[in-house]
């Protein structure tokens, strides 16, 4: 390369870009649950639904959906979209 792209390429470096994509910092899983305060939880999109993952893995290696009981209607705020 030239010495224009290489001088690019390192200042986009010291600025955390990556070819591959995003540097992520820290650890991913740092979410606590609301309801029973699980920590080091993910959250993941299934199904075109936003759900809560463990840090851990079971059969398959698949993510380990967070399950903290039974919930109910009165659990969740109620959102009108305005």
């Amino acid at each position: 390369m030239g010495e224009m792209a290489d001088y690019f390429i390192e200042q986009q470096l010291s600025m955390g870009w990556s070819p591959v994509g995003p540097r992520r910092k820290g650890n991913q899983h740092d979410v606590t649950c609301s309801r029973c305060g699980a920590e080091r939880l993910k959250w993941r999109i299934e199904g075109g639904t936003w759900r809560l993952f463990e840090d851990k893995r079971g059969d398959h290696n698949e993510k380990l959906l967070h399950q903290c009981g039974t919930a109910t209607e009165s659990d969740f705020e109620v959102l009108d979209g305005n």
